[in-house]
């Protein structure tokens, strides 16, 4: 029984020596109380800094696609008919979709350019105006309007003379465009509003 007495009285002298001093022990207190005091980022901070990593991965990938392709833009990101566009709802929050970066804009080839303007979703809207045989004024200003790619091409000083080249080309071979009838109609509808 004395060596348990005593190997109590010497377990709670180690113990007595290894105490924390109190001023420690009310610091480390401290340091979880600041932990759960912590200021939390507000959401629209979030919302910013995702924004901002949304863009850099953009233009990153923009990089990336021009270095091993020689290509600026590759096509648009959501195309018709698929189930991010159709989750996209209105025609302004698809046409919003659609919208390309200016920076990329100004990097893009005239060659490109024409891809984006012939790919545009929305060229459809030649034939909702107007009667056949007009001019589509009223459609021509809205696809202007909505297609970043056929803006930033008219605003070149070669830009009318490329689109109106590119549709005679496409009008006098259509199999070798590649593209739909009602494309190259749409375009040359662009052409006779747009590049006068």
């Amino acid at each position: 029984m004395k060596d348990e007495l005593t190997m109590k009285t010497e377990y709670k002298k180690v113990f007595a020596k290894l105490s924390t001093p109190e001023e420690l022990r009310l610091k480390v207190q401290g340091l979880s109380v600041e932990r759960t005091k912590k200021k939390k980022v507000p959401l629209m901070k979030k919302l910013a800094i995702a924004a901002a990593v949304i863009l850099v991965l953009f233009f990153g990938s923009n990089g990336i696609v021009y270095a091993s392709t020689g290509r600026t833009w590759m096509g648009y990101l959501i195309k018709p008919g698929t189930e991010e566009w159709m989750k996209l709802g209105t025609e302004e929050n698809k046409k919003e979709a659609l919208r390309i970066p200016e920076e990329t804009l100004k990097q893009m080839s005239n060659e490109e350019l024409i891809d984006a303007v012939r790919e545009y979703p929305f060229l459809v809207e030649v034939y909702l105006y107007g009667k056949p045989g007009e001019p589509k004024i009223t459609a021509a200003k809205s696809i202007y309007e909505g297609c970043d790619a056929l803006r930033e091409l008219l605003s070149r000083p070669d830009g009318e003379e490329v689109l109106r080249a590119f549709w005679e080309e496409s009008a006098k071979n259509p199999e070798k465009s590649g593209m739909a009838e009602w494309r190259i109609d749409a375009i040359g509808a662009l052409v006779e509003v747009l590049c006068e």
